[in-house]
């Protein structure tokens, strides 16, 4: 990510804090310095709930240190380290990355916040220690670059092409590591010793909430929800969301028009239109109710609608202008869909854009899962009563539901030791199966068969989402690489750590009800959404993007003939035999066609590593950012 963030290098003698930016109103907003007479801080991104860190602070800083914390994020970080040390920063809420460099101690400390909201790269070359939020500015500190080929076997085996960075430490280059979501980096510039582990543990944060209706839980979702977009509207510009027509986007956006109200800001909401597709059309429908719902009508200023014509905006148009990236993405094939959108918004006057991901991971679960934990309880009465209603309800066998929630209560070694594995053809390829693609040797040699049976999503595997399934799920590759590229930040009201934390905390059968979608959703927002929104009983699949391999499959399979590729890791005839018939819309469903997106999207960074290795890198000023100077404790 090199349009904006920051680097810290520490050498034997000296520390330089540096940040970089293409943008500088952009730097101005997201990235902030403080300094005292022991330590500095850098922060990028924002902090959230800050009433709550200054109400911890109220009483051991003074007034003017507590004044500038209110308007400075590092100023507030920088209070909390000296009120609190490590323990006060790992208490900070928001989207961000934060160094903390302690003259005194000859030490710095890392963090990022428990989703990812940016990233952190961190090396040790020789006596030199370095943080980044690019690994472009880390590669000159080292003698030479080479590929982590152990992170592209994880890479190219991973079933879940819809993530924004890989969840291991392992980056795309030897030497560099990557500071996970929830994680805290300590250096030791002294000894030059570097410790990284998580302060951040799911599980601890989780606590079972006694409710016994869906209106119960509903108006605990709501309050969450509603913080969770306050925090997230724009206090300098206006405020944008996607609107869709859908539950999730849709309930967000409503819920920031009515917030907003008392700033006299109007809401800036942004619709992809399908106009062709018979199926994709319906949603326009939905999209107008919501258009003329009470809420809508009653606002003060209006709703300002943005209508983008999507029929045309299918997977890899335009991925040769997606900003050089740090590693791999197979979201770059969705890059042209997001980054209009974000276009539109700044263009309104937007500099905050929120969408309505993580709905779905946190309100949606699979009859089988909440059948298993009934089972697993000794409920089996309620159990049976479960499997009777959906089977009903979908017309689908009582038997086939209640096997497949048996199944969940198996070990995974045991499920492993059953399912079709090895490599197979490309016709037959399953999530569970290596790619054709991939060579023998390297297969073998790399042990995919058992990488990728490790790397099972845990949400596709359990039906439900689970502090197992979190890291799947962080990072806002579409924010690093889209939002911020037209000045505005893309944020996930329901991927709040509060949010996440209470909907994890709900007993689970309340997310299930025969012939109701999102019921806990529907009851939070049932005063919001209009009643045709509420009683949607499906979604729509967007399916008709993949047809962008078959518009694209001359450029790229010519990308393939010409990509660099190590020795011994892909077979491109395999590989340009399988886009072929992928264009021609032979697959057996659209998750097994992202694998084969996976392997595009790192042969095109393959082929732009070396441009990227070209960029300069745009440094600018401490005091061309938010810079404050505090006085001596």
């Amino acid at each position: 990510m090199l349009n904006i963030g920051f680097t810290v290098i520490a050498y034997p003698d000296s520390v330089k804090i540096q940040p970089y930016a293409r943008q500088l109103d952009l730097a101005k907003r997201l990235i902030s310095t403080a300094r005292d007479d022991a330590c500095t801080v850098i922060v990028m991104g924002q902090l959230r709930y800050r009433e709550d860190s200054l109400q911890r602070l109220r009483g051991r800083v003074d007034d003017q240190v507590l004044a500038k914390c209110e308007v400075s994020d590092a100023v507030l970080a920088l209070a909390c380290c000296r009120a609190d040390g490590i323990e006060g920063l790992c208490h900070l809420e928001g989207d961000f990355a934060v160094v903390c460099y302690n003259r005194a101690t000859r030490s710095l400390v890392a963090l990022r916040d428990p989703m990812g909201g940016y990233p952190l790269f961190w090396l040790q070359q020789g006596d030199v220690i370095a943080l980044s939020t690019s690994i472009r500015p880390l590669i000159d500190l080292l003698p030479t670059v080479d590929f982590d080929i152990e992170y592209a076997a994880d890479y190219l085996v991973f079933p879940n092409s819809a993530i924004s960075e890989m969840p291991i430490q392992r980056t795309a280059y030897k030497e560099v590591q990557r500071l996970l979501p929830g994680w805290l980096c300590e250096a030791n510039l002294s000894a030059r010793q570097v410790f990284c582990q998580p302060y951040w543990h799911w599980r601890d944060k989780l606590v079972a909430i006694d409710v016994d209706t869906v209106e119960e839980a509903g108006s605990l979702v709501r309050e969450s929800l509603e913080a969770a977009v306050r925090e997230r509207m724009s206090s300098r510009a206006l405020t944008a969301s996607h609107f869709s027509g859908g539950f999730d986007s849709t309930g967000v956006a409503l819920l920031a028009c009515r917030l907003g109200q008392k700033s006299g800001k109007s809401l800036q909401a942004l619709s992809l239109i399908y106009n062709f597709d018979p199926i994709l059309a319906t949603e326009q429908e939905y999209i107008q109710a919501a258009l003329e719902s009470k809420v809508a009508r009653e606002s003060n200023p209006l709703i300002a609608h943005h209508s983008i014509s999507a029929d045309d905006l299918l997977y890899f148009d335009e991925y040769q202008n997606v900003p050089l990236l740090d590693e791999p993405s197979s979201l770059i094939a969705e890059w042209s869909s997001v980054a209009v959108v974000a276009k539109i918004a700044a263009r309104a006057g937007a500099d905050s854009v929120m969408t309505g991901r993580g709905a779905d991971h946190l309100f949606v679960h699979s009859p089988k899962s909440l059948i298993a934990d009934l089972l697993m309880k000794g409920k089996v009465s309620q159990a049976l009563q479960m499997v009777e209603q959906y089977s009903y309800f979908n017309s689908s066998s009582a038997l086939g539901i209640m096997v497949s929630a048996l199944g969940l209560l198996i070990q995974q070694n045991v499920m492993e030791a059953l399912v079709r594995g090895g490599q197979t053809s490309y016709e037959t390829m399953t999530l569970r199966t290596v790619p054709p693609w991939l060579t023998k040797d390297f297969t073998r040699h790399y042990h995919l068969r058992q990488r990728t049976l490790a790397w099972q999503y845990p949400l596709a595997r359990t039906g439900s989402m689970t502090t197992d399934s979190l890291p799947f799920v962080a990072g806002n590759w579409f924010s690093w690489y889209a939002g911020l590229l037209h000045g505005a930040v893309m944020s996930q009201p329901y991927f709040d750590p509060r949010m996440i934390v209470l909907a994890l905390s709900l007993p689970m059968e309340l997310n299930l009800q025969p012939g109701r979608m999102k019921p806990i959703l529907a009851a939070a927002l049932h005063d919001v959404l209009p009643e045709k929104i509420i009683k949607r009983d499906q979604k729509v699949n967007f399916g008709l993007r993949l047809n962008g391999l078959s518009r694209h499959h001359e450029a790229l399979e010519a990308m393939i003939q010409q990509a660099p590729i190590p020795n011994g890791i892909l077979d491109r005839s395999i590989l340009i035999d399988s886009l072929a018939k992928a264009a021609l819309g032979v697959y057996q469903n659209a998750q097994v066609v992202k694998r084969l997106i996976t392997a595009l999207s790192y042969l095109i960074w393959l082929s732009r590593r070396e441009t990227w290795r070209q960029l300069s890198v745009p440094t600018i000023a401490l005091q061309e950012v938010s810079y404050d100077e505090l006085p001596t404790t």
